[in-house]
């Protein structure tokens, strides 16, 4: 509906009904490591070809790679160009056929050093190289700029290398990950939050990142939303006339611009 992504600048809600689900059965996960990025995201949409519907595909670059190994130790292969982690859940049944297959499509995708979870506390294990990802990276800077930029699962590799090559330009460190499964990857540019140049760099390669994404089919933000951070960048992800007509909607239900001001629009 109309208020869903709206960031409270057209009303309040005031009431919520929820439907709940029970929790799975069972879940396993799978980890494996791979040459390219290429190729951990060539295996995306082979596990729908498996019949297989994972309820998480994260991948993460070269670069973050790197990042939690130096400061954890996690065994993982340092000139590996990524690192495909993917769960699936449900009956015990089928979730033991299910995270066969994903396996079984890592390793003919190229993939190597697959661990495959049977245990809840062997799944964690595997998922701590994710979860290590944002302290790991602070040794590149005390400042992270994190976006959220989305573009079809086809074009994530050459986003990837592309934004790597952005941060080179502004000679910033950037480390990418985030969801294979519908293309929506968090760009972490990292810099010294007392160093007006580094960060003036790093702005400079957000935009950038912007650009491609846009220029890849894709767009500014997958989940984060635009808030007042993206704003001054509305311009680039929609048209003029789009972009007129969402502050027509914004004027008619808040005609005194009370809700959020400033909110998506710059002005």
């Amino acid at each position: 509906g109309l208020m869903c992504g709206s960031e409270g600048m057209l009303g309040i809600i005031t009431e919520a009904t929820l439907r709940l689900l029970p929790l799975p059965e069972a879940t396993r996960t799978v980890r494996a490591t791979f040459r390219t990025m290429s190729e951990a995201c060539a295996c995306v949409p082979r596990f729908t070809r498996a019949r297989v519907t994972p309820v998480a595909v994260e991948v993460l670059d070269r670069n973050s790679i790197k990042a939690v190994e130096s400061e954890f130790a996690f065994g993982l292969a340092t000139n590996a160009g990524a690192l495909l982690i993917v769960s699936v859940d449900g009956g015990a049944e089928e979730v033991e056929r299910a995270s066969l297959m994903v396996e079984g499509v890592m390793r003919d995708g190229g993939g190597f050093d697959l661990l495959r979870s049977r245990t809840r506390e062997e799944e964690d294990r595997l998922w701590d190289v994710r979860r290590a990802l944002s302290p790991a990276m602070k040794k590149y800077g005390t400042l992270k700029l994190n976006e959220d930029v989305v573009v079809p699962r086809s074009r994530v590799p050459e986003l990837i290398e592309r934004v790597v090559e952005v941060g080179r330009h502004h000679e910033t460190f950037v480390a990418n990950f985030g969801h294979a499964g519908d293309g929506n990857i968090h760009v972490n540019f990292m810099c010294d939050r007392a160093d007006p140049v580094a960060i003036a760099r790093a702005r400079a390669a957000v935009r950038d990142t912007f650009a491609v994404a846009i220029e890849l089919g894709g767009t500014i933000s997958g989940e984060h939303g635009i808030g007042y951070v993206k704003a001054p960048y509305m311009d680039m992800a929609v048209t003029g006339t789009t972009l007129e007509t969402m502050k027509r909607i914004k004027r008619a239900l808040d005609p005194l611009g009370i809700l959020n001001p400033g909110k998506m629009f710059s002005s």
